[in-house]
């Protein structure tokens, strides 16, 4: 039976390579909308019964599978910098799969994600997160092939030794000049991996030989003939690389287990009633919802718990309390069947601005979570009237960027304390090497505390508007900042602000520029024509 499954696979991946060159269509909720459910475990294979030799193949063949299912929400990250010529790098392991919502995008990039696969399924760190570590790490190789192959003889050769020697588990790594893609096999003739729309993994498109802009994508699975047939040939390098090798005692974590045994076709993800970027004042209420799609064929029951955040009080939803621990029972029916459930919290008087409101709910002892929410840092709507009123009024006079920012909230008759461009920037960040790859937030910088919630979680800083092409949500979501939000970017020693005033409109605080700027219903009309390596947006109203 299974042998018959693997060859209708094969037979589809033939059939939609000569309908549209092979590569998975792209999610339509990738097109800039992650509001469109995920469907997983919708066909009628979806619950077919898979087994593996180890217990270690088939954890990271189902943690493969749960980024897998999320992969709409886990974007593709490896934007070359035109103008610096660096390569912004994604974190490794900031986030387990089931962090990616439809109110959270995740970052990754094709090394980072198998790294992350590793990390995740069996807590090791493999060290090796760039295909070029890769195919340096010969003490993982199980199969290492360091030469061109040109005649047909040789292809044939060495594409069966793929196939004899890979195992679930093992990452596919391939180079062709500086570039290389990593992708991970996870049994069944399928291979998972993190590529940009282009379906070869990064801005290299070996077709044409040449860098392309294509930083979007996802999470893709295709099929193991489909990486020899359309991937490999042409490749200067390839190996086989099992982490196994060198980590031969590693073994699943205990959250790895619960999510073999309590979540394999089934997913899960937690939300909040507050939008990406809203804050919540003091007396507010919270509701957080945890939403489980089973996919399986039979129902499943699962044992849920959460805990009252931090500077909130409980206001209901659970099933039953004991102390700050809440919790359910659930029962979702089998074949796609669907259960929500909530619970509300109220947030303390005594809760201070730039706490946040976070917890983490545990489904079937896997761990669940949502962006935290943070507290205060709103303007109300009669300061927001002052800062948009004191920025129309402006005209001529000598002051641009935080000076000219600064003069607004002075006006309007609110506090806004903070330094200059460059104080900001050089306290926000950490310095930047080739090595490190991309810019990293500085924590014990003064300006975290108001470094706005819209800004990547505070996670991440990403480059360029014009890499960005299809998924703009890798730049700031204007939708989501508030009157009083100031933006500054950096280009080498030049800074530019932007003061967002409200009523869909920002306004140009830079030399000569000075204007308010109609944002015609866009988020990302204000940033259409930068081209900044580093931007951040800070709230003042946060501060304390």
């Amino acid at each position: 039976m299974k042998r018959i499954i693997a060859l209708l696979l094969a037979l589809v991946t033939l059939l939609a390579m000569l309908a549209g060159c092979g590569e998975e269509e792209k999610p339509q909720a990738n097109k800039n909308n992650n509001n469109n459910p995920i469907d997983i475990g919708s066909k009628d294979d979806e619950e077919e019964i898979r087994t593996y030799d180890t217990v270690v193949q088939e954890a990271l063949a189902v943690v493969a599978e749960a980024y897998y299912a999320r992969r709409v929400y886990v974007q593709y990250e490896d934007n070359p910098l035109i103008k610096s010529g660096d390569i912004l790098r994604a974190d490794r392991h900031k986030y387990s799969p089931e962090d990616a919502t439809k109110q959270f995008t995740t970052y990754s990039n094709c090394a980072a994600f198998t790294y992350d696969v590793y990390k995740e399924a069996l807590g090791i760190d493999i060290y090796s997160w760039t295909t070029a570590s890769l195919q340096g790490a010969t003490d993982m190789h199980a199969l290492t092939c360091n030469q061109m192959l040109t005649t047909t003889e040789e292809k044939e050769e060495w594409y069966q030794k793929v196939r004899d020697t890979i195992q679930p588990g093992d990452i596919i790594n391939y180079r062709k000049d500086s570039w290389g893609h990593a992708m991970l096999y996870i049994g069944y003739n399928e291979v998972i991996h993190c590529s940009s729309n282009s379906g070869t993994g990064g801005s290299y498109n070996m077709s044409a030989k040449k860098e392309v802009l294509d930083p979007s994508g996802g999470i893709y699975k295709i099929t193991l003939d489909e990486v020899i047939d359309k991937h490999l040939p042409g490749a200067n390098a390839f190996a086989l690389v099992r982490p196994t090798l060198k980590h031969p005692d590693a073994a699943p974590t205990e959250k790895t287990l619960n999510r073999i045994a309590n979540l394999q076709n089934v997913y899960v993800e937690k939300t909040s009633s507050h939008a990406v970027g809203m804050t919540a004042d003091q007396g507010d209420e919270v509701t957080f919802s945890i939403s489980i799609k089973n996919s399986n064929k039979t129902e499943k029951t699962f044992e849920i718990t959460d805990t009252v955040p931090a500077g909130t009080t409980y206001v209901g939803g659970a099933d039953s309390v004991d102390g700050n621990t809440l919790k359910w029972s659930v029962t979702v029916p089998s074949g796609g069947g669907k259960k929500d459930i909530s619970y509300t919290v109220k947030v303390n008087a005594d809760a201070k601005d730039g706490d946040k409101i976070h917890s983490v709910a545990k489904v079937g002892g896997v761990d669940v979570q949502c962006r935290p929410i943070y507290v205060g840092g709103n303007l109300n709507a009669e300061e927001q009237a002052k800062i948009y009123d004191a920025a129309s009024k402006v005209s001529g006079g000598s002051a641009t960027g935080l000076a000219l920012a600064k003069q607004i909230y002075a006006s309007a008759g609110i506090a806004c304390d903070i330094g200059t461009e460059a104080e900001i920037m050089s306290s926000v960040f950490k310095a930047t090497t080739r090595a490190i790859g991309h810019f990293e937030l500085n924590t014990s910088s003064e300006y975290m505390k108001i470094l706005a919630p819209t800004m990547y979680g505070g996670n991440m800083v990403y480059t360029n508007t014009n890499l960005y092409d299809g998924d703009r949500t890798k730049g700031p979501m204007l939708t989501q900042l508030m009157a009083g939000d100031i933006v500054i970017c950096k280009e080498g020693n030049t800074y530019a602000s932007y003061l967002f005033v409200g009523q869909n409109k920002a306004m140009d605080l830079n030399a000569g520029k000075v204007a308010i700027l109609d944002l015609i219903g866009t988020r990302d009309a204000l940033f259409s024509t930068l081209g900044y390596n580093q931007f951040v947006i800070i709230r003042p109203a946060m501060a304390e």
